[in-house]
């Protein structure tokens, strides 16, 4: 072949051999392992991995669950017949997502033909004979009726108690709390 017919090709287009990979200066990685106290019971501590981030333990079980070894589950009735019910850190609204609230590992949708339901509305977490409700910053708020006593609001990012039998209020829809028993397996 003579030149007159051959095209070089700019630098740096056809591949070569591969530049060196300079060597990491490696440093011993120094590793433990968890100890647990004997008769703990309850998830392990946070372990630092050793090259990502802290690995977040999940939530804890209801304090209930712990002492009889079953799940604790709420029902939330509101009228008409829709209901939902909760066996963990739940996040309700219209259309609640899991990642808007910190802790939750349930989303419960709430049917509200009124639209007075947030999209993230409130954070339940079965917190022994009762629910412990989060206001999630709710637009229309949160509210805890209880029979012989003066309705309680809960302030934007305030937690209270609901029991059995009590009232939830969230926006204008009215939510009947009650403990369901737990089921035979």
């Amino acid at each position: 072949m003579d030149g007159s017919d051959f095209i070089v090709p700019p630098p740096g287009l056809v591949p070569g051999e591969p530049p060196a990979v300079p060597e990491r200066a490696s440093k011993p990685v120094e590793r433990t392992l968890p100890s647990f106290a004997p008769g703990r019971s309850g998830p392990p501590p946070l372990v630092p991995t050793p090259d990502g981030p802290v690995v977040q333990a999940p939530p804890p079980l209801d304090p209930a669950y712990e002492v009889t070894g079953e799940r604790v589950r709420w029902r939330l009735a509101a009228p008409g017949g829709a209901d939902a019910v909760v066996t963990g850190p739940s996040v309700l609204g219209r259309a609640p997502r899991i990642e808007d609230a910190e802790g939750a590992s349930a989303a419960v949708a709430i049917d509200d033909p009124g639209r007075t339901v947030s999209k993230t509305h409130a954070l339940v977490v079965p917190a022994g004979d009762a629910l412990a409700v989060t206001d999630l910053h709710s637009t229309n708020g949160v509210r805890i009726e209880r029979q012989g006593a003066a309705g309680e609001d809960l302030a934007p990012g305030s937690t209270a108690l609901v029991g059995d039998g009590e009232v939830l209020v969230l926006g204008r829809l009215r939510l009947l709390v009650a403990r369901l028993p737990s089921p035979n397996v």
